[in-house]
């Protein structure tokens, strides 16, 4: 499978650009910030609130450390 081609100028680093310009959103209480990109994937909450239902209440990470980047995305989730 053939990689795609870089923007002219860009120095080739298709993956690089994308992720150094585009925030993936899990919920809309994202902050906006100038010349990035930011794409609101409501999949995910859809996916989460089915799983809150399946397991019967909020998803809890065990043995979290209070600033866990995992911890924080279940939280976000949880509450939104």
């Amino acid at each position: 499978m053939s990689q795609p081609a870089a923007p002219p100028g860009s120095g080739g680093d298709v993956a690089g650009m994308a992720s150094s310009r585009t925030t993936v959103a899990l919920d809309l209480g994202v902050d906006h910030t100038p010349k990035q990109n930011l794409v609101w994937a409501p999949g995910m909450a859809v996916a989460w609130k089915e799983l809150v239902a399946l397991a019967g209440g909020p998803i809890v990470l065990a043995g979290g450390a209070g600033r866990d980047p995992a911890e924080t995305t279940v939280r976000a989730l949880n509450e939104s």
